[in-house]
């Protein structure tokens, strides 16, 4: 009977996979501890700007991204440039030590911050550079089950197809994400403002957004390029492609990816891999009215949490204008947070803008700083997820939708099973 008590608490309480959003701002002095999450965090991802209000602004651009699995496995990326210039003054930062690292656009450091711990119910920060009172936001995803590692690797080794050790020791990803600045350093600064966000599941379905700014223009130089079937695209600074790659499998020890444009430098990449968690990537338009939307996953699982990504564009082939790129994630109708960037090619005097809201999950900006699309989560269903735009336009966003672990036929998720035998060697 006990045992059984046992199995019904662990389905109500036990290892079930969690997603929460969150924001904080930087200290003055001290640790950012971060505490009410379900459980002991084993993946947290880090984003933002240079404001900490919901407010569009036409402003210098900074824009950081990173992730952690523990206080020894980060990566952190990021890229800022100026507004009002004569000159384009942009730069871009990459580190395998730290999950924040938000740059100026002259490559000064604004924030660097590394995981400290993983605690019992949330997480804390260290920090290396403050900038006090801006707004991270965080991602925080958990569950007995839920395996993550982040990895730091150099791309080019002269062979047609790469093979990037994950670090899982359960088995082969259920999902990946990539980041990199298209930087030859581990950790460093450098000019010019590169930077792309790359999504892959199990069944490699596979997503890219990538944007560009180049220092030191009379006239701005700014691009943007997104694809729903590659996960990798490195930008040179003069906007043309260094690299792009498509993931083909994982397996128990590596993520393979095969070069269409094949790197000719040693570029560092970041990759947060997964598993134990139901994971499905794939591109959708947004909905072109004011209203609310469902949008259909091909697998039946509920998502837990969504991270979205847009250029303000659609998937294409083509390289396109303009440095256009927003971020956003939620794991409900009222929690969610995302950011947004902008830089307007050809410019006398360079035009950028900002954004970061607690009250939407992806906010869209066109060259000009105006939002295209405002959209909010509503809930997940099986094999769904809702979301209401009260700004809607054509644009097409890569996404990511996260749940639980699938069950096996018939059955309980097997992380009940895994608890419930845990017990009884108990």
């Amino acid at each position: 009977m006990w045992q059984k008590l046992i199995l019904i608490l662990i389905i109500l309480v036990g290892g079930i996979m969690w997603f929460e959003t969150g924001s904080f701002p930087c200290p003055a002095e001290g640790d950012t501890e971060i505490i009410g999450l379900p459980s002991t965090p084993k993946v947290v991802i880090f984003y933002g700007i240079y404001q900490n209000s919901g407010d569009v602004t036409a402003n210098s651009n900074v824009f950081h991204l990173g992730f952690a699995s523990g206080d020894s496995a980060e990566g952190g990326v990021g890229i800022g440039s100026k507004h009002g210039e004569d000159t384009s003054i942009a730069a871009r930062s990459t580190t395998n030590i730290g999950s924040i690292y938000a740059v100026l656009w002259s490559g000064a450091a604004l924030l660097r911050g590394d995981i400290k711990s993983l605690d019992a119910n949330g997480f804390t920060v260290q920090w290396t550079t403050r900038s006090t009172n801006i707004n991270v936001h965080y991602i925080a995803a958990g569950g007995d089950e839920v395996e993550a590692n982040a990895e730091s690797f150099p791309i080019h080794d002269g062979s047609p197809v790469t093979a990037f050790a994950h670090g899982l020791t359960g088995g082969a990803p259920t999902g990946c994400m990539i980041l990199s600045v298209a930087h030859t350093a581990a950790a460093g600064t450098d000019a010019d403002a590169s930077l792309m966000f790359g999504l892959c599941d199990a069944d490699m379905n596979q997503g890219v957004s990538a944007i560009a700014s180049q220092d030191a223009q009379a006239v701005s130089q700014t691009v943007r390029k997104q694809l729903s079937n590659k996960a990798l695209i490195g930008f040179n600074g003069d906007g043309t492609i260094a690299w792009e790659g498509e993931i083909t499998s994982f397996d128990a020890t590596n993520i393979y990816v095969t070069w269409s444009t094949a790197p000719s430098a040693a570029d560092y990449i970041h990759i947060l891999s997964s598993r134990g968690i139901s994971c499905e990537v794939g591109a959708d338009l947004a909905h072109n009215a004011a209203e609310a939307h469902e949008h259909s996953l091909t697998g039946s699982f509920t998502p837990k949490g969504l991270l979205m990504a847009s250029i303000s564009n659609a998937v294409s082939a083509s390289v396109e204008d303009h440095a256009i790129l927003s971020f956003g994630g939620g794991a409900a109708s009222d929690d969610r947070r995302c950011i947004g960037v902008t830089d307007e090619d050809a410019q006398d005097t360079t035009d950028a803008g900002r954004i970061s809201d607690t009250a939407a999950i992806l906010q869209m900006l066109d060259e000009n700083t105006a939002i295209t699309d405002e959209i909010d989560l509503i809930g997940f269903g099986a094999g769904t997820f809702e979301l209401d735009y009260s700004i809607g336009s054509a644009n097409e966003f890569i996404f990511m939708a996260l749940g639980e672990a699938a069950a096996p036929a018939g059955g309980l998720p097997y992380w009940a099973f895994s608890h419930y035998f845990k017990q009884l060697r108990r």
